[in-house]
C-alpha cells in the first residue's frame, strides 16, 4: 500500500487498526489513542494520522482530503458514516445540526 506521498507503508496497518475496534450503538469507536479535539490517532511511517482517515483507507484504498462523519462522532470510523467532503460542506453540515461555537455558547 501506497501512503498519501507515493511512498509504500513500512508496515502493515490493518493488524494495529482493527484490535482497537468497539462497537457502539451502530457506530465502530476507535479504543486506542487520541489527539486534543477528541478525534482517534495512530503513528504510520512514523506520522500521526487521525483513524477516520486509516478507516476510509483501509476500505477504499486511498486517502482522503477531508472525510466528514454522519453521526458526529468523532472516535467513530465506521465507513457507513463517513463521507469524503470539504471544509465548506463540514461547516454546513455543522450549522444545520445546531453544533457551531456560536450555536452553543453558553450551553456549557
Amino acid at each position: 500500500m501506497r501512503l498519501s506521498n507515493g511512498r509504500f507503508l513500512s508496515e502493515p496497518i490493518a493488524p494495529r487498526f482493527f484490535p482497537r475496534l468497539m462497537e457502539n450503538r451502530g457506530c465502530i469507536e476507535w479504543q486506542g489513542a487520541y489527539n486534543h479535539k477528541g478525534y482517534g490517532v495512530m503513528s504510520i511511517d512514523g506520522r500521526q494520522k487521525r483513524v477516520h482517515h486509516v478507516s476510509w483507507f483501509l476500505v477504499y484504498g486511498f486517502w482522503p482530503t477531508y472525510i466528514m462523519h454522519s453521526c458526529d462522532n468523532r472516535c467513530c470510523v465506521n465507513p457507513d458514516h463517513l463521507s469524503e467532503g470539504d471544509n465548506a460542506l463540514n461547516v454546513a453540515d455543522m450549522i444545520a445540526k445546531g453544533r457551531a461555537y456560536f450555536q452553543t455558547r453558553g450551553m456549557e
